[in-house]
């Protein structure tokens, strides 16, 4: 019956409004390795896809050294038959967080007992703690150590730095702990032989300083201060 009708039409508007949708990647935390890491998952938060309409997030961040990283990442969304309908969404992106903590490393430089010989005596072996251990590929070299010379007992400070197989330095990386041991300087045992003599009694004294020792450090000598004195005849002697 549409003839029987006289149709007439308010101009109205229709529009097609974006889909509301909200991505948040998640976080993630490592120990540090010394290799890349990454985490390449994510949620939908708020919202929801069209029908049958897919995702493919794609993620460009990745972190090696102890710090942290917003986890970054872009997204790209297609309908059933494969078109790319991301312009008809409205996208919202929240990062979680990529962290690296430092890692554990305790070592103790190693005692050392040396005899006094005048020289300066240092000990920068070290051993490290079971419970932790290195990176793959990197090392330790010892900056700065302990020196002693004269007879005593020393704390065997080091201080040490960690570098990878490139040369750096990642000391940084690691949470260190340094346990020292002791560096011990001990006495030098030397035997000290005194002259024989004798003397014609004339009332004054007497005494011969001549000495020797065996096992002296080289260029130290013997100096004599109290020697032995005689004035009196005295045929058994006395020691020198």
């Amino acid at each position: 019956v549409s003839d029987q009708y006289e149709f007439s039409f308010d101009e109205t508007e229709v529009s097609l409004l974006k889909r509301k949708i909200t991505f948040s990647s998640l976080s993630k935390e490592f120990l540090y390795d010394d290799t890349e890491k990454f985490y390449n998952e994510y949620e939908i938060t708020d919202g929801s896809l069209a029908f049958s309409d897919t995702v493919d997030a794609s993620f460009d961040k990745t972190i090696n050294d102890v710090g942290i990283a917003d986890n970054t990442f872009n997204v790209s969304i297609c309908d059933v038959e494969g078109r790319d309908v991301t312009e008809l969404y409205e996208i919202t992106k929240n990062y979680g967080v990529l962290s690296v903590v430092g890692r554990e490393l305790n070592i103790s430089s190693k005692d050392a007992e040396f005899t006094y010989d005048g020289d300066t005596h240092e000990q920068e072996e070290f051993v490290i703690d079971e419970q932790t251990s290195l990176a793959n590929g990197h090392e330790i070299r010892v900056a700065e150590k302990t020196q002693a010379v004269d007879v005593g007992v020393y704390q065997n400070e080091i201080s040490v730095g960690v570098f990878d197989s490139n040369g750096n330095d990642v000391t940084f990386c690691y949470i260190l702990s340094v346990t020292y041991g002791k560096i011990t300087i001990t006495r030098r045992e030397i035997k000290v032989g005194t002259a024989t003599n004798s003397f014609v009694y004339d009332d004054t004294a007497h005494y011969d300083e001549d000495c020797s020792a065996d096992n002296l450090v080289k260029g130290h000598s013997l100096l004599v201060i109290s020697h032995t004195e005689i004035t009196d005849v005295n045929e058994s002697g006395r020691q020198n």
